[in-house]
């Protein structure tokens, strides 16, 4: 480990392993799942994937939104990679003003099927997320001396103590909960604490990113959904959401509100991240907006990571962790310190592994003039007192 952060100070581990971190959007390696050792407890051993239970102990995370559930639907996965991602990226990247006119699922990948998780890839939402639940438990169960799933906040707090990551469960799109409140409950009293209203495409609540030329609002039955998650005290989640429906739910929602992986739009135009407008409104409900780095795409279309010599990709002066620097400072400067935070979502372009993310984050906010207790506030303090605020 001390080889990996040779650039990063002694302070900079102290103040790591002295802190609350809190992922707002994190989760434990599917393909793991369909390994050949994938029986319960793998999570908790050192894997060749970028993350595992001790890489993340080793970045000093004390708690996780685990995302779970509809998160993975038909003809997404394909040897790894997301026909999605891959043609709406392109576009995007291109500067093509009409990259949503794609229609989804592409025609051209709409025969294909999941080649890893052929378990549960034409299941309905529903059956999808129960199947979800049942693995990511047994999983925490499997390892239940240093993780436990959490509840509430005081869950989050006795485990911080006692050494352990506390896991909340995240929806992975309303979508799992079909047509009834009813499942929204019973969902609830499994431990969901997080839910997304979007994932791609439209669904029976709201419209995501891939429908911004439908401009409409949540719909009627999406009126209902917001007003029983605020009601049991389910945080609400507007990463992938339209345009128009994140201020719906913003104006709707009488708890705080999180956008567990955005950046900022000012600085990366791409349609995942929030508008300076959004991140403002968001703020006034009291929530937090969880920088992401899950790819360069989020962080600068423009990066080109064959041009950074190799001693830079994943060190403190690296160029795309420079501008994710910058999203942090731009957020900061403009909605304040205390409705920033992390949601991870991977990290591949930026660490090696999620064993680097604390540490290096925490570094760079140190060179970048941030005092202890604003960072302590970015890495962990913003999430937990949202979650604490929302869900008890």
């Amino acid at each position: 480990m001390e080889q990996k952060l040779k650039d990063v100070s002694h302070h900079a581990i102290e103040l790591t392993r002295t802190s609350c971190v809190f992922d707002l959007m994190s989760g434990m390696d599917v393909r793991g799942f369909s390994a050949p050792d994938s029986a319960p407890g793998w999570f908790g051993k050192p894997t060749s994937y970028w993350t595992d239970l001790p890489k993340m102990l080793e970045a000093g995370i004390n708690a996780i939104c685990c995302d779970m559930g509809d998160w993975l639907p038909p003809a997404m996965v394909i040897d790894g990679s997301d026909p999605r991602a891959c043609v709406g990226e392109e576009l995007i990247m291109r500067g093509d003003p009409n990259w949503f006119d794609f229609a989804w699922p592409p025609e051209q990948y709409r025969h294909l099927s999941f080649k890893h998780y052929d378990y549960h890839s034409h299941r309905s939402p529903l059956a999808q997320a129960l199947t979800w639940y049942d693995l990511y438990v047994r999983e925490i169960e499997a390892n239940a001396e240093r993780m436990v799933l959490a509840r509430s906040a005081q869950d989050i707090d006795l485990a911080q103590q006692q050494g352990k990551i506390a896991v909340l469960l995240t929806g992975n799109s309303v979508r799992m909960i079909e047509d009834s409140l009813e499942v929204l409950r019973v969902l609830y009293r499994l431990g969901y604490r997080v839910m997304l209203l979007a994932r791609d495409g439209r669904n029976l609540v709201a419209d995501s990113y891939m429908e911004t030329r439908a401009d409409s609002k949540l719909t009627t039955f999406g009126l209902a959904v917001v007003k029983e998650l605020n009601h049991l005290g389910i945080v609400i989640d507007v990463s992938h959401l339209s345009d128009r429906c994140i201020y719906d739910v913003l104006e709707l929602s009488s708890a705080p509100v999180i956008a567990s992986h955005c950046n900022a739009r000012a600085l990366c135009n791409y349609p995942r991240n929030l508008t300076d407008d959004q991140a403002k409104a968001l703020a006034s409900t009291g929530g937090v907006i969880g920088l992401t780095f899950p790819g360069a795409a989020f962080i600068d279309l423009h990066y080109n990571s064959e041009a950074v010599p190799p001693e830079l990709k994943y060190s403190a002066d690296s160029p795309l962790f420079q501008k994710w620097l910058d999203h942090c400072d731009h957020f900061v400067e403009l909605i304040g310190i205390g409705h920033v935070a992390i949601g991870s979502d991977g990290g591949v372009d930026l660490f090696r592994d999620r064993s680097e993310q604390t540490p290096r984050i925490v570094e760079g906010l140190l060179r970048r003039g941030y005092s202890d207790q604003d960072i302590k506030k970015i890495i962990g303090q913003n999430a937990l007192r949202v979650i604490r605020q929302v869900i008890g």
